[in-house]
């Protein structure tokens, strides 16, 4: 028995390994931009000024003043030429947004920070934006819980947190997005039918707040991988599907009748009763019990009646 079990959760897959390496994000401490830009403009005019030098050295000179002059246009070459190398590895970031940093393949780290900064000009920058993002569904058809074919769509607000998450462990995150929402639309969907089966059930159609709560949560369990959160979701399209929408709208209106004539009955049956009662407290006339019976069926009859009632007048003859 031991046996088994062990070779059951042998061939249990491994959640972690089905998702791949997760990459943790690290923030990266980048190089003040403004100092890097006082220290590549003095490399610049520094090194003209030493090749100026040393041309006029060069020029003008014999001898030991020669070599020095050359020495010093190799320097200022070499200056001149560095302050290209730092020109390149400048970042500017603006607010809710990341430059995710890799150094041939390698992850460096993630600069959130606003301003202005200096990365190695050898490292990849990746832009990606961590605003609020509105992802609105396309409206798919699903079955509830009993069954019955639905139209059934969502509008998402999500936005990026872990931006190595995002970048590494996902192939297309916005895709990633599109495709599980569309999952948890049918996942959610089919645990709730679209209209009450019991007095205390949840549906589909009344119990909004549980439905986009419920939704929202497999959003984030499911997004959570993709370094996204969610931060709201809700549902905005809900409707039987085409072939059955007849047939429910008039199932919709039998039930509403029903539910109308149950209550007009109920206010027929109290108003009738407490005219008797009036009748008899405020002595305007004695009925026996066949002049109670029809008292009563005929105010039946014209208070649940829907077709206008015509009095009919006894003259005695």
């Amino acid at each position: 028995m031991e046996e088994n079990q062990n070779i059951m959760q042998m061939n249990q897959p491994d959640n972690h390994l089905l998702l791949g390496h997760v990459t943790p994000e690290k923030e990266y401490d980048a190089f003040n931009g403004f100092k890097t830009i006082f220290f590549t403009i003095g490399l610049v005019f520094g090194g003209a000024l030493l090749i100026t030098i040393g041309i006029i050295l060069v020029c003008v000179s014999k001898n030991f003043l020669i070599a020095l002059g050359i020495i010093l246009i190799s320097i200022g070459g070499i200056a001149f030429i560095s302050s290209f190398y730092f020109c390149c590895g400048y970042i500017e970031n603006e607010p809710n947004h990341a430059y995710v940093l890799t150094y041939f393949g390698n992850y460096i780290g993630t600069i959130k920070k606003v301003g202005l900064y200096w990365v190695n000009p050898f490292y990849t920058s990746i832009s990606i934006s961590l605003r609020a993002r509105n992802l609105s569904s396309e409206i798919i058809k699903i079955n509830d819980k009993a069954g019955n074919p639905i139209m059934m769509g969502c509008v998402v607000v999500w936005k990026v947190r872990d931006t190595a998450k995002a970048i590494f462990d996902v192939q297309d995150y916005y895709y990633y997005v599109r495709v599980q929402t569309e999952s948890a639309i049918r996942y959610v969907g089919c645990l709730y039918p679209y209209d009450k089966i019991h007095e205390d059930d949840i549906c589909l159609r009344s119990g909004h707040n549980e439905i986009n709560a419920a939704l929202k949560n497999e959003l984030t369990e499911r997004l959570k991988h993709a370094g996204i959160e969610v931060v709201e979701a809700r549902v905005t399209e809900l409707s039987y599907a085409s072939e059955i929408a007849n047939v429910m709208l008039k199932r919709q209106a039998a039930e509403a009748i029903i539910a109308a004539r149950e209550k007009i009955v109920q206010g027929a049956v109290s108003i009738t009763g407490h005219a008797v009662d009036s009748l008899k407290t405020n002595n305007i006339c004695e009925l026996n019990e066949d002049e109670k019976s029809d008292l009563i069926s005929n105010m039946l009859v014209v208070l649940c009646g829907e077709s206008q009632v015509c009095p009919i007048v006894n003259t005695g003859h």
